[in-house]
């Protein structure tokens, strides 16, 4: 699998691999047809229409009303096409999304939008002369009739998103919190970055120390983090998630009298309600494990501090 990480708005990230789909289509070359034409012209060309000749032409000679077959890239596929290219270049903020848009719209300069979506998507044919085609019609489906990616069974192929969920849970609990705590007359700081872990004989501190939340009031202060990790009793707590709460509450809360961390889970079937805490030390320093209920959007991390 090719994984790439992309710091952009996910509708950005669906334009660039249109794009790129659209690329290596040209690459490969833009597909003509044969589209029948007929009309009065001034040459003859394929079959001549004798009752239209009769009928227009009867005092002009130099002019031959004829039916031909001539050979354009004007075709339902390339009109799809031309029409995601437009609307895409009306929608994208992206500076490097928007430049090769406006290259691949060059390539298609000849070609006019589609004007009849599912018209046009009726029309497109399979086969082995446009196999190269597939993966950019599948975005047009996508960008031009409003569909989502989504996972299914058979033998369909489309893009798989990956999401970080460790990231995506830390930063959801955080604003959820926050909003809670500031309710309840706390002030949450999310990602703090005052304390470091160690400092050297020439007072730089190295190793900084980041907790995803640190509430604080007047006369009070507690630190929590947030794990994305499935928890069904105290032995699948890493040590390690120990040590980080340790150094946070020794940094992050030397001053406090009782030193409250919290350790924040997804709350799932097998997670246990509530945990016993966990002591640094017996008298003063204590970890305790919030689940997080993301079904009902509950938390009991307010409510105990």
């Amino acid at each position: 699998a090719a994984l790439a990480c992309g710091e952009m708005p996910l509708l950005e990230v669906f334009i660039a691999c249109f794009l790129h789909e659209v690329g290596e289509l040209i690459r490969r070359g833009i597909c003509s047809d044969y589209q029948q034409e007929e009309g009065n012209r001034t040459f003859l060309r394929g079959k001549l229409l004798l009752r239209e000749q009769i009928r227009h032409n009867a005092a002009r000679r130099d002019r031959f009303y004829v039916q031909y077959d001539e050979f354009v890239p004007d075709r339902p596929e390339n009109r799809l096409i031309k029409a995601a290219l437009c609307r895409i270049a009306k929608i994208s903020r992206d500076g490097e999304n928007i430049r090769r848009c406006r290259i691949h719209l060059d390539a298609f300069g000849a070609i006019p939008p589609s004007t009849n979506i599912a018209s046009d998507f009726a029309a497109c044919r399979r086969d082995r002369n446009i196999a190269h085609y597939i993966p950019s019609l599948a975005w047009c489906r996508l960008l031009l009739q409003g569909q989502s990616p989504i996972p299914q069974a058979g033998q369909h192929q489309c893009l798989s998103v990956l999401f970080p969920m460790e990231v995506l849970f830390e930063k959801y609990v955080t604003r959820k919190l926050g909003e809670k705590a500031t309710l309840a007359g706390w002030k949450m700081t999310a990602q703090a970055r005052s304390e470091h872990l160690v400092e050297l004989h020439d007072g730089s501190a190295h190793f900084m120390l980041k907790p995803d939340m640190l509430f604080s009031k007047p006369g009070a202060r507690c630190a929590a983090d947030t794990k994305w990790k499935i928890i069904r009793s105290r032995d699948d707590i890493k040590q390690s998630d120990l040590y980080q709460m340790f150094a946070y509450a020794e940094k992050y809360l030397r001053s406090e009298q009782h030193k409250r961390t919290f350790l924040i889970y997804p709350q799932t079937e097998q997670t246990p309600v509530s945990l016993a805490p966990f002591y640094f030390r017996k008298e003063g320093s204590e970890l305790r494990v919030v689940p997080y209920d993301l079904d009902r959007d509950e938390c009991s991390l307010t409510e105990l501090i």
